[in-house]
């Protein structure tokens, strides 16, 4: 099916798959109310401009697929500050990734190899370029524990390995993953340490799928943005604009926020 589609069905398509888009879009068209509590969610969530991080760094380069992969993601970080979480839906095919997470705007397009990709605005029907200047140029395997023949991560056989990513800097690494022992060693777990804890990034419901090369490709007739900055800008003045519109009743009178127009008072004399 996927094949028969235009690359910027595609992306739409995989962004109704996360209910809260639909409430975007009722914001951005200036249907859904806009209380405060909507407009936090809609800075934090959905206006986060750039990728996660890991999708961008070298470390990126120990998830690949020579078949095609999709798998839903979900990610924990811990640090000084506490701990944070996101998921999202992952497709891979050889060293490209489209990452969708859920409850934003955004779709991310990344080739590990070529260090490059793009960020897709759904809601912008626009796109950007994003690059690295650090990338891997190696990845070496330290280490693999084998496993007790029936131990399980997130549901699927396999082993530890620990890894050494050496990036285009000169540094090194380490990360473990779960080398799955069905699915051509594709990892259901990937932990990274990190300065104040561990970013551990969960694969589930891996499928092996034909994935179309119109995926990792701009979409057909979305506007271009020189940087995920601008395309978060204009995100931010459109629904700026729709916060203060004030709405208009049949008549062309104005409608009081949260209220019904009045009738107008009567101009004749008392």
């Amino acid at each position: 099916m996927m094949q028969s589609m235009s690359n910027s069905q595609i992306f739409t398509d995989l962004k109704k798959s996360f209910s809260p888009l639909v409430i975007l879009s009722f914001v951005l068209m200036g249907v859904a109310g806009c209380s405060s509590s909507r407009h936090d969610a809609f800075n934090e969530r959905i206006m986060a401009p750039e990728p996660p991080a890991f999708l961008m760094s070298p470390v990126s380069s120990v998830i690949s697929s020579p078949d095609g992969m999709v798998a839903d993601m979900a990610v924990e970080e811990t640090s000084k500050y506490g701990t944070s979480k996101y998921e999202g839906k992952l497709i891979v095919k050889g060293s490209r990734f489209v990452l969708s997470l859920k409850g934003s705007d955004r779709t991310f397009v990344w080739d590990s190899t070529a260090h490059k990709g793009f960020a897709v605005s759904e809601a912008l029907q626009g796109y950007s370029p994003i690059s690295s200047d650090v990338y891997a140029t190696e990845v070496v395997t330290a280490s693999e524990t084998a496993a007790n023949g029936a131990e399980r991560v997130n549901g699927y056989l396999g082993h530890n390995a620990g890894l050494t990513v050496i990036a285009s800097d000169g540094s090194k690494l380490p990360v473990t993953i779960w080398r799955t022992r069905d699915l051509n060693g594709f990892p259901s777990r990937i932990t990274i340490p990190t300065a104040g804890g561990d970013r551990i990034i969960n694969l589930t419901n891996l499928k092996i799928s034909k994935v179309s090369d119109a995926l990792f490709t701009p979409p057909e007739g979305f506007t271009t943005y020189a940087s995920t900055t601008l395309m978060t800008s204009e995100l931010m003045m459109r629904h700026s604009k729709t916060r203060n519109a004030r709405p208009v009743s049949g008549d062309g009178t104005e409608v009081p926020i949260g209220g019904v127009p009045q009738p107008k008072a009567s101009s004749r004399a008392m």
